[in-house]
């Protein structure tokens, strides 16, 4: 056909040229969207709204949501998930509160997860363009996990200088640092095999309209723009026992933004303050979404016996993730 006579007449004045950068889609038929690997949550949940088993090597990450709703206790459960598969982690902790005690929680190997802590949002840019260099020049293959919690929370190099600390003014070249240093570190993301997450902050927009967003994001809008992928974290409940302490909450998690599946797809699971999320009792749930279990006023239905959550789901074998993983359709 003339058409393909012409698309392969481009590519080859293309590969003189550009030589390794070109490629049609049959170059990429075996892999899923261009994507290799994807680091594990060990979160059904939140692996059943993104459609894949976890977070997209190669691809820039966004997880947002209002203060308290679990952004960072996500992450960290990433990090420990990640960890355990023997990727390396590294954490850009912008807003210097990191505890090793309350990230052990969490199964992260406090011992190798390397830990930044920068002063300026273009000194953490800085930062991360070197790591990547890094990466590349060492010839890591291992997809590498970099957290980046949170971007809010970074003055500029002038707000720290007092040279422009209006609000406007400054929120404004917040929002440029960041527009201009993800178009620079985007290809680098994808080429070494790094999947770069961002937590950002919600907040209320006092200008909305009935017709507009009633929230914002702090920062502005390029993060959304070149993210793959972005998972908003909502707390819907407090778990707390009758004339006891608080003890975690509940979270609902939606994809916004979803360039693997398709988008808007919601879940919920609990989060312990002790002790992160329990991936079992979350299997738990999904088993009686797809009727592998049945459930009445709290008690499951398990090879003969009636059980509470606490009981069962301890019990219940690892296999038993892949059953539940075919029945939603997620591929491996």
């Amino acid at each position: 056909m003339e058409s393909n006579k012409l698309t392969d007449k481009i590519l080859k004045q293309l590969d003189k040229k550009y030589e390794d950068k070109i490629k049609t889609l049959e170059d990429k038929k075996d892999v899923d969207a261009g994507i290799s690997y994807f680091v594990p949550t060990d979160n059904i949940a939140v692996d059943f709204v993104i459609g894949r088993r976890g977070l997209a090597v190669g691809r820039i990450i966004e997880v947002f949501g209002r203060s308290g709703s679990g952004k960072s206790s996500f992450i960290a459960s990433v990090i420990g998930a990640a960890q355990k598969r023997g990727n390396p982690c590294i954490l850009i902790d912008a807003e210097n509160s990191y505890d090793p005690s309350w990230a052990r929680r969490f199964h992260v190997d406090t011992d190798n997860l390397l830990l930044i802590e920068p002063k300026t949002l273009e000194e953490s840019f800085d930062m991360t363009r070197t790591i990547i260099k890094s990466i590349r020049e060492e010839n890591i293959t291992d997809p590498v996990f970099i957290a980046y919690d949170s971007v809010s929370a970074l003055p500029t190099n002038a707000e720290l200088e007092e040279e422009d600390s209006s609000g406007s003014s400054a929120a404004a070249a917040h929002a440029r640092i960041i527009s201009k240093e993800l178009r620079k570190i985007g290809g680098m993301v994808k080429d070494n095999n790094i999947c770069l997450t961002f937590v950002s902050q919600l907040k209320d927009n006092p200008r909305a309209t009935p017709w507009m967003d009633s929230e914002s994001i702090i920062g502005g809008s390029a993060i959304k723009f070149h993210s793959g992928l972005r998972l908003k974290l909502t707390k819907i409940k407090t778990l707390k026992e009758k004339d006891k302490a608080a003890h975690g909450i509940g979270i609902q998690v939606t994809t916004t933004k979803n360039k693997f599946t398709s988008p808007f797809k919601t879940a919920t699971f609990d989060l312990y303050y002790e002790e992160g999320f329990k991936p079992k009792e979350i299997l738990l749930d999904f088993m009686v979404e797809v009727d592998m279990i049945k459930e009445k006023q709290g008690w499951y239905e398990w090879e003969g016996q009636k059980l509470r959550k606490d009981t069962l789901a301890p019990m219940l074998d690892d296999a038993l993730f892949d059953a539940v993983y075919e029945k939603l359709g997620i591929p491996k």
